[in-house]
């Protein structure tokens, strides 16, 4: 899908279709700003007597067709419903774009053309409207479908075209933006979607090694043996049962000039049946996902690849399956990690806290600024937050706002709770230093808590993606299965370092 800045207008416009927008009211006009208006005038106010007697009232993602009679070159003019404009967001730009490629593709068109204003709308400048449009219009289109025996011959959108007076450098660095981060959402989808036959261990470090491959990054695997000489023992504990072989991955990206160095570790448990705790079996083919952690580490770093932000940002993933079997690590084992700490087993199916465990205490011996890990660690952090929410916790208050103001300002969902110390001593009242559960009461904040056990003194924060990583639900701009969220506010966040 190839998207262009033309100096053109709508009428002139070579495109197939040619989009303009109203904004709700109980009469929608057309808008000067995008070329609605002149269009208007070229129909004979046509335009506007069609919309005046139909049920089109300007609501958000309503459309209504125009068929031009061969008065402009393009054939139809779709006018799309705004929404109220008081309401404007970049999520709503987003799903106007996924509705005009739907619309688009209804009408059999391969080329679309709309109006970009240059001038700020309401507090969003024509760069990140621009960059919202791309993103959705990408994201849109996306479709897992590898494994389908007849693959589906779907007609695609090949050009769209935004009609400006200016083609300024800014212009083209948010399309390009937009594209990286869409680029990350999708690997990140990818890999949450692939079944763990397709993605184990070893594979999931395959995938990590052609990310580094497409743009020249640092890349190091380790296999079983590296990572027993680095005595990461929760790591093996989890893995030993698994006739999958662990992995520990490292990529790195390394910028021209450095304003910081950022750690990013995602927990890569490739396929979690809870081990000797073993899960119900309803629903247990979800935890092929249990790795969007380490998806979301890898998107990132596919984005940020292209984007070049002036941080450096070393990606750690622990990666193992979690298995039932005669090896398997056991409730009341005692074990010692990297640190030596020793921790109790009370559950096995808390198992991804204990590859964090030795990856965060093996990232704390670098000099890296500030050290984040993403993880679906917990079954609290959707009955807190519902399916949206990441939950944050953090040892820094900086940190925690950095993380929230890039959350904010991507429109991604992001809520921090409280790394109470006074709920640690619920993880401490066993034989060994730690247990690797907490209860059922406040097991999101219990699972930071122990987690923050290996992390020294650097500054932290935890990510528990377990509600927004996946939904069972189709949209607009996602279909059933991985999300990708959060890639688009990191890109955000590690650029914040350096004003870019």
């Amino acid at each position: 899908m190839n998207f262009e800045l033309k100096k053109e207008h709508l009428h002139t416009t070579s495109a197939d279709l040619v989009v303009v927008g109203c904004f709700q009211d109980t009469t929608p006009s057309m808008q000067a700003a995008d070329g609605g208006k002149n269009l208007d005038k070229l129909f004979d106010a046509k335009l506007s007597e069609i919309l005046k007697h139909s049920a089109f009232g300007g609501k958000l993602l309503e459309t209504q067709t125009i068929y031009t009679h061969k008065i402009i070159r393009a054939q139809n003019i779709l006018v799309i419903g705004l929404g109220e404009k008081e309401k404007l967001c970049l999520e709503s730009l987003q799903l106007l774009a996924a509705q005009i490629q739907r619309e688009a593709l209804k009408l059999g068109a391969k080329t679309v053309a709309l109006v970009l204003e240059e001038k700020k709308i309401k507090k969003f400048s024509a760069e990140a409207r621009l960059s919202a449009m791309v993103q959705g219009f990408l994201l849109g289109s996306y479709s897992f479908n590898r494994y389908k025996t007849e693959q589906e011959n779907k007609p695609q959108l090949t050009a769209i075209s935004f009609l400006c007076s200016s083609t300024k450098k800014s212009l083209h660095t948010a399309i390009d933006t937009a594209r990286a981060i869409a680029d990350g959402i999708t690997l990140t989808r990818d890999l949450i979607n692939i079944p763990s036959n397709d993605l184990t261990p070893t594979l999931l470090a395959k995938e990590a090694e052609k990310v580094a491959k497409r743009h020249k990054l640092f890349v190091d695997i380790w296999d079983e043996a590296k990572i027993k000489k680095e005595k990461m023992t929760a790591h093996l504990a989890v893995s030993q049962a698994s006739a999958e072989k662990p992995t520990f991955i490292h990529l790195r990206y390394k910028a021209k000039n450095a304003k910081a160095s950022i750690a990013l570790v995602g927990k890569g448990v490739t396929f979690d049946t809870g081990g000797i705790s073993l899960k119900p079996p309803k629903g247990m083919w979800e935890m092929k996902g249990d790795m969007g952690g380490a998806g979301t580490v890898l998107g990132i770093m596919e984005a940020i690849a292209q984007t070049k932000p002036n941080v450096n940002v070393d990606a750690y993933i622990p990666s193992a399956e979690n298995m039932p079997g005669g090896k398997a690590f056991k409730p009341g084992d005692i074990i010692r990690a990297r640190n030596q700490k020793t921790i109790e087993i009370l559950s096995t199916d808390a198992e991804g806290r204990l590859l964090l465990a030795d990856a965060l205490d093996y990232a704390s011996d670098f000099k890296h600024d500030y050290i984040i890990d993403f993880a679906t660690l917990t079954g609290g952090a959707p009955i807190a937050l519902g399916e949206l929410y990441a939950a944050l916790l953090v040892n820094d208050e900086q940190l925690g706002k950095k993380l929230l103001a890039s959350a904010k300002a991507t429109e991604e969902y992001m809520w921090k709770l409280p790394l109470e110390q006074k709920y640690l001593k619920t993880i401490q009242t066993g034989p060994a230093d730690l247990m690797n559960a907490g209860g059922s009461r406040a097991q999101t904040i219990t699972a930071g808590l122990f987690l923050s056990q290996f992390v020294k003194d650097k500054k932290w924060a935890h990510l528990d993606i377990a509600a927004c990583s996946d939904t069972d639900k189709d949209s607009l701009l996602c279909p059933k299965g991985g999300t990708g969220a959060l890639v688009q506010s990191f890109v955000h966040f590690l650029h914040s370092f350096s004003g870019k």
